[in-house]
């Protein structure tokens, strides 16, 4: 079995993070897609 991702975006505002990109990530790995720190909402 395969995972794959293709043409993900993500826009913030003004702000592009992610513009059609594509994960395809091997068997038996560990992938992490980071970003930046958000100010936890209050309760």
């Amino acid at each position: 079995m395969q995972l794959t991702l293709e043409g993900i975006n993500k826009k913030v505002g003004p702000q592009t993070w992610l513009h059609n990109m594509n994960i395809a990530p091997r068997s038996g790995a560990v992938t992490v897609l980071l970003g930046p720190p958000r100010p936890a909402k209050p309760a």
